[in-house]
């Protein structure tokens, strides 16, 4: 397996930290809240704020992986592996070695995403707790990433991982200064990233990727009304590109704009209809809006591709079987959240609430 040259790990870096700011990892703070319902509002109130557990955790722990082509397959060598805290506070990349192996050390426990791109294949993003229940004794937390080979309808950019036409015109200067905000976010100098990238943006008005970055850094200050005139304008420079169409669906529902988000998420799928955090923002988004039975669709959707997704999409599935009167259903659900998510927070009122229906004697 060949692997990325230098220049595609740095032109494409930010893509895959920015890919992941979904609904998933701000909600609490949105005006959305107001209406949601007491399964959703469990995950809201500290699905990521690991620090307010009462079990201990250790300061640091170790990520180690193998990625091999489907389950049975062959380890890849040479492929580019992304991780990024949910809490935006940690940040770094590696390239697989001999056995498809890869590791991470010194990792704050909290809830991970691992991006894994290898030239040729669709890229894999994989939602990882990275926590006590999950590691050994030595403080290892273990996993496999599987990739697969493309299907019929994956776009050749897609596959091939390059650098777009669009892209190739940039100028020297405003490539360098984006260069110097990838680097200053690996060291987590994020004074010196932003102001980086609003050089490159200046240099560049029509610097999509620079724009997206800044999204992301304003989306997770929760300053999302800027963060979503950033996206519009990346996504209008690249219509074709769609990670800005995938975080201006996020930050539209952070923002306490549902419909808004209907018609970014669903442009998200159109690009992609292969990505977990897509289908999760579109099931949210159909959610809050009262749409249950599309929301299913989509909030199984993005189980199925990525389990353990930070957008817990397990939560909301209970929810709307409760509603629906389909207890056993909404069980089955918190269940495997608690399986997937033991360390989390949430995870006390979940137990109590499988509890509580379990003695329900309905």
């Amino acid at each position: 397996m060949q692997c990325l040259g230098r220049r595609d790990k740095l032109t494409r870096s930010f893509e895959f930290i920015s890919q992941f700011i979904g609904s998933g990892a701000q909600l609490l703070q949105s005006r959305l809240c107001r209406n949601l319902p007491t399964l959703f509002l469990f995950w809201l109130a500290g699905n990521l704020c690991l620090s307010l557990m009462a079990v201990p955790l250790p300061k640091k722990l170790t990520l180690r992986g193998v990625v091999r082509l489907g389950e049975e397959g062959p380890p890849v060598r040479g492929a580019l592996v992304h991780l990024d805290s949910l809490r935006g506070d940690t940040y770094d990349e590696t390239y697989t070695w001999v056995g498809g192996k890869f590791s991470f050390k010194n990792l704050p426990a909290g809830q991970y995403s691992v991006i894994v791109l290898a030239r040729g294949y669709p890229k894999v993003r994989k939602t990882v707790d990275i926590t006590p229940s999950f590691a050994d004794s030595s403080g290892k937390v273990e996993i496999t990433v599987e990739i697969q080979r493309p299907g019929a309808g994956q776009r050749a950019r897609d596959l091939q991982q390059t650098v777009s036409v669009r892209r190739l015109t940039v100028s020297k200067k405003a490539e360098k200064e984006y260069e110097r905000a990838r680097k200053a976010a690996v060291q987590s100098d994020y004074d010196a990233m932003v102001r980086h990238l609003r050089k490159a943006i200046e240099l560049e008005p029509q610097f999509a990727e620079a724009m997206n970055d800044l999204g992301t850094h304003y989306h997770r200050a929760q300053r999302y009304e800027e963060a979503i005139e950033l996206f519009r304008s990346a996504s209008r420079v690249d219509p074709d590109a769609f990670t800005p169409h995938l975080n201006l669906g996020g930050s539209l529902l952070e923002a306490g704009r549902p419909i808004e988000a209907l018609e970014a998420n669903g442009r998200a799928l159109e690009l992609d209809s292969s990505d977990s955090l897509a289908h999760a923002q579109m099931g949210i988004a159909l959610f809050t809006l009262g749409h249950h039975q599309p929301a299913l669709f989509h909030l199984n959707e993005a189980k199925r591709i990525d389990p353990g997704s930070a957008s817990s999409p397990q939560l909301i599935l209970a929810d709307i079987y409760l509603r629906q009167g389909r207890k056993d259903r909404a069980i089955s659900e918190l269940e495997d959240f608690l399986a997937l998510h033991p360390d989390l927070p949430s995870a006390v009122n979940v137990r109590k609430e499988i509890e509580s229906l379990k003695g329900n004697g309905e």
